[in-house]
């Protein structure tokens, strides 16, 4: 099975519509039963070879969860960013109890802030450039992520119209050589 050809997802879903398999219900008693979805998918495509007789195999997709991912979308803020989020925090929730602080250096600058204000405003006001800063790029990247996808729905949009104008021409061409086909004397 080793040398058997790799089968994606899509192939494999589209394939077996083809041969007109049901597998939808297997894959839920997998998932049932405990499966992950890439072990269900695993199974489903060494159950339901093609009808032709060849052999696949499931596509394995590296598992990000242990590879020692730790956040499912990005990575730890570093240090700096760690204190820079920390230190906001602190001055936007100067009036919350130390315990309810969401890291243990927040509590300790919660504590500082508390017991000496002219230091935590000094500090603080050492590290608002640096949080303006990364707020801003922050902001320029969702800015630029919203005007791509933006843009992709429009191109879809624009592709979709040129399609529909194009089949809706070959319709046209076709009911155009019907008539004539019908009017042409025997």
């Amino acid at each position: 099975m080793a040398n058997a050809r790799r089968e994606s997802q899509g192939e494999f879903w589209s394939r077996v519509e083809r041969e007109d398999g049901v597998p939808e219900v297997v894959r839920s008693s997998l998932l049932a039963s405990g499966l992950s979805k890439r072990g269900a998918q695993a199974e489903l495509v060494a159950r339901f070879q093609p009808a032709d007789g060849s052999k696949t195999r499931a596509w394995p997709t590296p598992d990000s969860w242990d590879c020692g991912r730790k956040d499912a979308r990005k990575p730890p803020p570093d240090r700096q960013e760690q204190l820079e989020r920390d230190i906001q925090w602190v001055h936007d929730n100067l009036e919350r109890n130390p315990e309810k602080a969401p890291t243990p250096g927040a509590q300790l600058i919660l504590q500082m802030a508390r017991e000496r204000p002219s230091e935590f405003l000094r500090v603080y006001l050492k590290y608002v450039p640096h949080m303006a800063k990364r707020q801003r790029e922050q902001l320029e990247a969702r800015r630029n992520r919203v005007a791509k996808k933006r843009d992709a729905v429009r191109r879809r949009r624009n592709a979709d119209k040129r399609a529909a104008h194009r089949e809706e021409a070959r319709r046209q061409a076709y009911r155009d050589a019907a008539k004539e086909e019908a009017y042409r004397p025997l």
